[in-house]
């Protein structure tokens, strides 16, 4: 993979990271085969990218788009197959809030962290910008 060697080479020339951003991923996938398993495809690319970031001791944040379709689970909003989801650690959804078109939705999902269902706004306060911030579980605001 290009990214790995490219990640080797800025440590070893004294560059340190601590974070890697792909964005977009469909900028850095692999091309797909005709007949293969596109779930296991997709599995194995983003077990390949998070095999990247452990040997390279950072976090990766990978930005890949929603599909057009409506779900109310957010996994299945993202692009491609559940193999994207299911292979990373974490993963959070930024969509409008269908409830207010002030706010936005960000639902947070992980292996090892709770749920957690945001609703994120901003209000603006003469040149100051202040942000509003209101949590909920999942199931509901």
């Amino acid at each position: 993979m290009q990214l790995a060697a490219r990640l080797r080479l800025a440590r070893e020339e004294g560059n340190p990271f601590q974070l890697v951003v792909l964005d977009p991923y469909l900028a850095i996938r692999s091309q797909r085969g005709k007949n293969g398993d596109l779930v296991k495809e997709d599995y194995e690319e983003m077990a390949l990218l998070r095999r990247v970031c452990v040997d390279n001791q950072c976090a990766g944040l990978l930005v890949h788009h929603l599909r057009k379709a409506t779900s109310t689970d957010a996994s299945d909003l993202v692009s491609g197959t559940s193999g994207i989801t299911a292979a990373v650690d974490a993963w959070l959804i930024v969509t409008a809030d269908r409830d207010d078109g002030r706010y936005k939705r960000v639902e947070i999902k992980g292996r090892s962290i709770p749920e957690r269902l945001l609703r994120i706004g901003s209000t603006t306060r003469e040149s100051n910008h202040t942000r509003t911030y209101v949590s909920r579980t999942p199931g509901g605001w």
